[in-house]
């Protein structure tokens, strides 16, 4: 995530029981959705680093440095930089 359709509905039922969470957030999706990631902050909660495009079939088998790549990579204006 976060996901437009989920994450809120994840919030509320945090709220409703007065619970708090850290979203571990995918940095390609936080940047389309930053909006999320400010309600996520705004109501409380932790966020943490789950990398930047989480590459679906690879993630496990990406290495030390592939994966430092990936958390420390960065999104602007459609492009990803380190």
């Amino acid at each position: 995530g976060p996901d437009p359709e989920d994450t809120p509905a994840v919030l509320d039922a945090l709220d409703s029981h007065g619970a708090k969470a850290t979203f571990f957030l995918i940095g390609s999706k936080a940047a389309a959705h930053p909006d999320l990631v400010r309600e996520i902050a705004r109501r409380g909660h932790g966020i943490g680093n789950h990398t930047m495009t989480h590459p679906q079939y690879a993630f496990w088998r990406l290495g030390p440095r592939a994966l430092a790549r990936e958390i420390d990579l960065r999104y602007e204006g459609g492009y990803y930089y380190r």
